[in-house]
């Protein structure tokens, strides 16, 4: 991940992530996504650290499901980016956070982790039986921050 843009304050506004396929075989990745992401996939994360907590929870939370959507198989096919070994895939993402106070000072910490789809065993073995392979592990960036006055 880098900076791809900042706001009038110097802060990073937008990251570019790119996902390199180092290994030797073909692997299918759903892409990157902010929202609704049934298959998980890539995610750029943040938060909002307040320098003086106001003893308030900060949280948010979405729904999202596919249960009358297509089968996994068909969103591998359809919607999945197949990276051969030494391929890349790059997206711009904008950076966003919760800042509730507006006035406040603190850190906003961001990364971008990779986390496998749920799938079962028998959709495990169609998909590899189709010839698909899915990264399994759950990766994460280092974690980077910076100041907002």
């Amino acid at each position: 991940m880098e900076i791809a843009a900042t706001d009038d304050d110097g802060n990073p506004s937008a990251l570019r992530v790119t996902v390199t396929n180092v290994g030797d075989v073909p692997a299918d990745m759903p892409i990157l996504s902010q929202g609704c992401a049934p298959d998980n996939g890539i995610r750029l994360q943040s938060t909002w650290i307040p320098d003086e907590p106001s003893g308030r929870g900060y949280g948010s939370g979405y729904g999202c499901g596919i249960v009358d959507g297509p089968g996994l198989i068909y969103r591998v096919e359809h919607d999945w980016v197949r990276l051969r070994p030494g391929e890349f895939m790059t997206d711009t993402e904008r950076l966003v956070w919760d800042r509730r106070d507006e006035e406040g000072r603190g850190t906003v910490e961001y990364w971008v982790e990779y986390t496998p789809p749920a799938v079962t065993t028998k959709e495990a073995a169609n998909l590899l039986q189709s010839g698909y392979v899915i990264p399994a592990e759950k990766l994460e960036t280092p974690h980077a921050s910076f100041r907002v006055h």
